[in-house]
């Protein structure tokens, strides 16, 4: 998954629709994120799934099928609240789950979060007081070292030399995004969800 991640984050992966809208589908950047999974070798639901019979609104089925051209997808591949529902609390299929009020409350618990995430974790963003969760994003290295360079843009950055997490993203495309500064961007206003994959701490 991490591997993937870092192959297509600033180039994306010709086999798969591009989504440039939200017209119920979301834009790319859980399609991104489920594609990483998906390399990284979690299943689809249903195994096969069928082109226009499968249910694509159910949030329990997170699957791609290109046939003969044509895109057959699971809104929980593509949407961020969809996909939240699917592998968060609704439907439970990741380890756990931890939602944050706001960036400011998620970095004091940052010591937790460096050790808790690790590769192929997926960090999602929703506005407080919604149920829409609108961003998603995937961890792809959780060693790192902060060089001052989030995004790969060059800045001041008080946690230089410090461990950090990095992560990659679609819709705004690109990699070596800092979960520290992330959530010092997101102080307040916004909900910081953690989808815990895997049992692997």
């Amino acid at each position: 998954a991490a591997t993937y991640a870092l192959t297509y984050a600033r180039n994306y992966n010709t086999d798969y629709k591009y989504f440039t809208d939200d017209n119920g589908d979301g834009v790319d950047c859980t399609n991104f994120v489920s594609q990483c999974l998906l390399a990284g070798g979690m299943p689809e639901i249903p195994k096969n799934p069928v082109i226009a019979i499968t249910d694509r609104d159910n949030e329990a089925n997170w699957f791609y099928l290109n046939s003969l051209g044509v895109d057959w997808v699971s809104r929980s591949f593509t949407s961020a609240t969809k996909f939240n529902m699917h592998w968060g609390q609704t439907n439970m299929r990741a380890f756990q789950t931890i939602e944050y009020a706001s960036g400011s409350e998620a970095l004091k618990d940052i010591d937790f979060l460096l050790r808790y995430l690790k590769k192929g974790d997926v960090i999602q963003l929703r506005t407080a007081g919604t149920a829409t969760v609108r961003h998603s994003m995937i961890v792809y290295d959780d060693n790192a070292t902060c060089d001052g360079r989030h995004k790969g843009l060059a800045g001041e950055c008080p946690y230089s030399g410090r461990k950090e997490i990095l992560y990659a993203q679609h819709s705004d495309d690109f990699d070596n995004g800092h979960l520290r500064a992330l959530l010092k961007d997101k102080e307040n206003g916004v909900n910081i969800l953690i989808i815990k994959i895997k049992k692997d701490v």
